[in-house]
């Protein structure tokens, strides 16, 4: 089961997920409702943290892609950040990581 811990920085307009444990078709619903609740409380800035996740399927990236794509519908972003190397590699596979992987994270991939 994932645990999905929803932080509001001091930083007007910005959101932080913090996902641990399984990613998976019985949890994702739980990050997507998070998602779609910070866009609706007004973020225009959604950090995913994904350090504390150990799996993740095709129902995990399917919940944030279509945050990435909700928020940038709204003028807004998502970024994935502190992904491991294994969920980076899913990320990579699945075709996604050009767009969900935070900047600093995508340019330590090429190392």
């Amino acid at each position: 089961m994932a645990v999905l811990r929803v932080d509001r920085p001091g930083v007007p307009r910005h959101a932080r997920l913090l996902v641990e444990g399984d990613l998976d078709m019985t949890t994702s619903p739980e990050l997507s409702t998070a998602i779609r609740a910070a866009l609706g409380d007004g973020a225009t800035a959604i950090s995913v943290d994904l350090s504390g996740v150990g799996f993740l399927d095709s129902t995990g990236i399917r919940a944030l892609f279509d945050g990435y794509l909700d928020a940038t519908r709204l003028g807004g972003e998502l970024a994935v950040h502190a992904a491991s190397d294994w969920v980076r590699r899913v990320l990579e596979i699945s075709g996604v990581a050009e767009v969900l992987l935070a900047p600093a994270t995508a340019e330590a991939r090429g190392r």
